[in-house]
């Protein structure tokens, strides 16, 4: 969903904004997937895929499969998979994306070798780097494990909520609460935060110094707009300062704050540093060393979709206006509507018109969605652009903490899935499980 969460959206959504207003020569763009999102509202054609089956049309795309069975597998029609297998054929400029799982991403990076788009719409001389060394949920969740076992007697936490973003099977609360000291950095009151034994609030991001390095040779740069309104300290000030007392850093140079830190990484020191600043951009490559991404744990793996119970197939998507929750304690956030649904302050059930005639919901139907894992009790919204057999919820809301414009505000929909994986990447699996639908009789307003 370039559009909303997924990559750099904004850039992508500028680009795509300056590609369909061509006209007659814009891009014709084909979404696959079992809900339309906005990404797939702003697409020419949507292919309504069952939860799951991408992998086996990306593999009849690419001849490694047949048509057909792809097609018995998505639960399409095959001369649908056929008209796009024969366009891309033929030859002219095309790009495929693929979000989710590590071998569909592996298969449909194939297809763009194959027809020719890697140097022409894929641009590996111009990779996107903010995402380099990235920890992935397995990674998370096994350092959670190692919690629960009483091997980490320090956690410290930095522009993170695990125990709101990582699923209730993962009893993350349960983990903390082995560790001897908690630390955290937040400078609001959310879930994690409230287990911790200390809090030493860091700086607004417009009190604060800053550098990445978004693209190879382009370095940005963050510098204060304001002093600091409340009693907040820079987390990197902080780490400095202990640093001191360390005995393993005695005689070493080190920076007295994270200011002259910044500067000493730069290119050409001080007087680049501050000619940069102008701009807030500038050339060259960070020094340092760039974390590395360690294997990911695979003890995990989602299990078969079809192996699960249940009468629906579930989708969790991250809300594009709240993401993974960090956006609502923003009201001005909560109060916009959903580009999609158009519902703001709730969390609903997206269910299909289809799947709505033939269970006799209407919008605003309270609706029990239970897993294994867990129930939520929420509305039904009728959505034209979801599939029969499958229901969405946006996953941002239902905070227990977090302020008084989180807290109690809507549902999770982590509460009902499992702890579970894709093997290769180490990304939480959203679409993983079925779910038991049944009507309560009550009726909740949108």
């Amino acid at each position: 969903d370039f559009l909303e969460t997924w990559g750099a959206n904004v850039p992508q959504q500028l680009s795509f904004a300056d590609a369909r207003a061509k006209g007659v020569d814009a891009p014709r763009t084909v979404y696959i997937g079992p809900r339309r999102s906005l990404t797939g509202m702003n697409a020419d054609q949507g292919i309504a895929c069952q939860p799951g089956s991408e992998l086996a049309i990306a593999n009849a795309l690419a001849g490694t499969g047949t048509i057909a069975a792809a097609a018995q597998a998505a639960d399409v029609p095959a001369a649908t998979l056929q008209a796009l297998a024969t366009e891309l054929a033929s030859g002219a400029p095309s790009l495929l994306l693929a979000g989710g799982a590590y071998e569909l991403a592996l298969v449909v990076n194939g297809l763009n070798q194959k027809f020719g788009n890697v140097g022409r719409s894929v641009l590996t001389t111009k990779p996107i780097e903010s995402f380099e060394g990235m920890t992935t949920d397995a990674e998370l969740t096994d350092a959670v494990e190692r919690m629960r076992a009483g091997q980490v007697p320090l956690f410290l936490v930095r522009g993170a909520n695990p125990v709101f973003t990582s699923p209730k099977s993962a009893k993350v609360a349960d983990a903390l609460a082995k560790v001897a000291f908690k630390v955290s950095f937040s400078s609001y009151p959310d879930e994690t935060s409230e287990l911790c034994d200390l809090v030493i609030p860091d700086h607004h991001a417009i009190e604060s110094w800053g550098d990445a390095q978004p693209l190879p040779g382009v370095i940005s740069l963050q510098q204060p707009g304001m002093d600091p309104v409340y009693d907040t300290r820079a987390t990197a000030d902080v780490l400095l300062e202990l640093s001191k007392g360390n005995p393993k850093l005695a005689g070493a140079k080190q920076a007295t704050n994270y200011r002259e830190y910044l500067i000493g990484r730069y290119p050409g020191g001080t007087t680049a540093f501050t000619s940069a600043l102008i701009k807030g951009i500038g050339s060259g490559t960070l020094s340092g060393e760039r974390p590395k991404r360690a294997a990911a744990p695979t003890t995990r793996t989602a299990s078969n979709i079809e192996g699960t119970s249940g009468d629906m197939y579930l989708v969790v998507y991250p809300s594009p206006l709240l993401e993974d929750g960090s956006g609502a304690n923003k009201p001005w956030l909560q109060e916009i509507p959903d580009p999609v649904t158009k519902v703001c302050w709730q969390t609903v059930v997206e269910v299909g018109t289809s799947a709505a005639a033939r269970l006799a919901i209407d919008s605003g139907d309270v609706l029990r969605v239970e897993t294994p894992a867990g129930a939520i009790v929420a509305p039904a919204y009728v959505y034209p652009g979801l599939r029969g057999d499958t229901i969405a919820i946006a996953f941002g809301r239902g905070h227990t903490a977090y302020g008084r414009y989180a807290k109690d505000v809507g549902l999770n929909p982590g509460d009902l899935l499992p702890l579970a994986f894709d093997a290769k990447s180490g990304s939480q699996a959203w679409t993983s499980t079925k779910v038991k639908v049944t009507k309560t009789g009550d009726f909740i307003p949108l």
